[in-house]
């Protein structure tokens, strides 16, 4: 088997992951500026906060659990004093449910369509911090529940994910694996 097939393979193993993600719906126009100016931006400017938090060593999980506390607070707030308002600006709410080094799926109470571009950030781990911050295209949606309580889940793909933040999620994809299979032998045993 080549290299390229087992990358590909790599990427598209998913998990059960289950975590908050802020998302904001964009015009292909936004995006591709975006992604010039990121691109243009050389490596050093390209680290993210949470990529210095992991690596700092003397960092401590109180911080990490502190900081992450105030931002949800914050969003909080946003949204009481954005009651009746016109909030387009403001990133929309959902659950991603499982997630690869390819794509991700998000619950939410949003509508939006396919071929849509998304710009979303979330916290894949706490310890050590892995923050992403990517561009994905909905691929597809389907309403939840029998009753249809306005819930979607919509299908997506990333879009120019770098390397660096594809290898995170895979790697947290795999640790969740592992996690699983020892869950499940210690459950046998």
């Amino acid at each position: 088997m080549g290299k390229n097939v087992f990358h590909k393979k790599r990427s598209y193993v998913r998990a059960n992951l289950s975590f908050k993600i802020k998302f904001k719906v964009i015009k292909r126009e936004e995006y591709m500026a975006l992604k010039n100016v990121m691109h243009q931006s050389s490596p050093t400017e390209k680290v993210s906060l949470g990529e210095s938090i992991s690596n700092e060593g003397n960092a401590s999980a109180f911080l990490i659990d502190f900081l992450l506390n105030i931002d949800e607070k914050l969003d909080e707030i946003l949204s009481i004093v954005s009651k009746g308002k016109d909030n387009e600006g403001l990133p929309k709410n959902g659950v991603c449910s499982d997630i690869s080094g390819s794509g991700m799926s998000i619950i939410t109470d949003e509508l939006v369509e396919c071929g849509d571009i998304i710009h979303a950030k979330f916290i894949l781990a706490r310890l050590p911090l892995v923050y992403i911050d990517a561009f994905a295209e909905i691929l597809h949606i389907k309403p939840v529940g029998k009753d249809k309580q306005g819930l979607y889940k919509i299908g997506t793909k990333f879009l120019d994910l770098d390397t660096n933040a594809k290898e995170r999620i895979i790697s947290c994809v795999f640790q969740k694996q592992r996690e699983d299979i020892r869950n499940s032998k210690n459950s046998a045993e």
